[in-house]
């Protein structure tokens, strides 16, 4: 590249050496922001997230899917997509959902269940770590969600 150095007080044209255009073109490389580094690396294949779609009628919604190693589950108040596409407020959740979720992945799944309020989703975020894993994981997280339906008060058939 052909650069093109000035003074920083008279604006006069400085001459740029062989050396200094490798040290320019070094900086300007390293300065470069990450995402054109990626691209210079070629495609990455990645695995594409599939939810699996849970329905507990008059309690909730959720999704949960395989995300690499781990497993995530998006859990919504019942009716909230309906409400959204027919423009009106937002349904709560049970007041002891939290409570609920909280015990029923701790129950499932100890520690490695991180639970997190995605306000703009309107969703409860739950991540359990390294389940995607195991080998059983989908009819785990099943079990999961059909835990926070019972324990919602929802049938156990």
């Amino acid at each position: 590249m052909s650069w093109v150095e000035q003074e920083q007080q008279g604006r006069k044209k400085l001459t740029v050496t062989e050396e200094r255009a490798a040290l320019l073109d070094k900086v300007k490389a390293e300065a470069l922001p990450p995402i054109r580094h990626e691209v210079a690396n070629g495609d990455k294949p990645f695995e594409p997230i599939r939810f699996q779609p849970v329905r507990s009628p008059g309690l909730f919604e959720a999704e949960f899917a395989k995300k690499e190693d781990d497993v995530i589950f998006h859990f919504w108040p019942w009716g909230l997509h309906e409400a959204e596409r027919s423009g009106k407020p937002r349904p709560p959740f049970s007041k002891n959902f939290r409570d609920v979720l909280q015990k029923a992945f701790k129950h499932s799944f100890g520690a490695d269940a991180e639970l997190s309020e995605d306000r703009d989703m309107g969703a409860w975020f739950v991540k359990v770590r390294g389940l995607g894993r195991k080998q059983f994981w989908h009819d785990l997280s099943v079990k999961a969600a059909t835990l926070v339906h019972t324990e919602l008060g929802g049938d156990k058939g």
